[in-house]
């Protein structure tokens, strides 16, 4: 069944709705030109990560977050300098890692794939070209800095709102007419 075009803001709106009931957080929808250089850097998305290397007419592009719940961002650091008998010394990091590694990005990664899967589903459907990108995060380094230190985000991710933020995952979708 073909579905007519809605306008930009009806798209945007549903898009959005959409997202917001399979689970996002946060939702937004922006011209491909935020990926242009802009000032004050003048920084450009390098090449092979600016949305029209892979569809060429791409007009838009949609990100979706979810935050981290947490108990989940917490328990590492809880647990980094804590006795526990049931887990051996030596494998306390390797604990420590797969518990956030799986419950902190793994099934959230999932979940916002998706997402971005459903919004695709649902720009095709309607006569666009979709992409959705795999969740990137920047990994500064933490070399020198105790457990504990790493642990409790006294890092770079310590930014709740910048590119190592460990309380959100994005995903990126884009789109362009057919």
């Amino acid at each position: 069944m073909a579905h007519t075009r809605q306008d930009g803001g009806e798209l945007t709106a549903a898009v959005k709705e959409l997202a917001r009931q399979h689970g996002a957080a946060l939702v937004g929808v922006a011209p491909v030109e935020r990926f242009d250089p802009m000032p004050p850097l003048f920084d450009a998305a390098s090449e092979g990560h600016h949305p029209r290397d892979f569809i060429p007419e791409a007009r838009s592009v949609i990100s979706i977050a979810q935050p981290i719940l947490g108990p989940v961002l917490d328990a590492p650091a809880r647990l980094a300098e804590r006795d526990m008998p049931m887990i051996p010394d030596q494998v306390k990091r390797p604990y420590m890692e797969t518990l956030y590694g799986r419950v902190g990005h793994g099934l959230q990664d999932y979940a916002l794939e998706f997402i971005g899967q459903m919004l695709g589903q649902y720009l095709l459907a309607r006569g666009y070209q979709t992409m959705i990108f795999p969740t990137a995060g920047l990994h500064p380094g933490v070399s020198g800095m105790t457990e504990k230190e790493i642990w409790r985000g006294q890092t770079p991710f310590n930014d709740p709102f910048g590119p190592c933020c460990l309380r959100t995952t994005r995903r990126r979708a884009i789109a362009r007419p057919l």
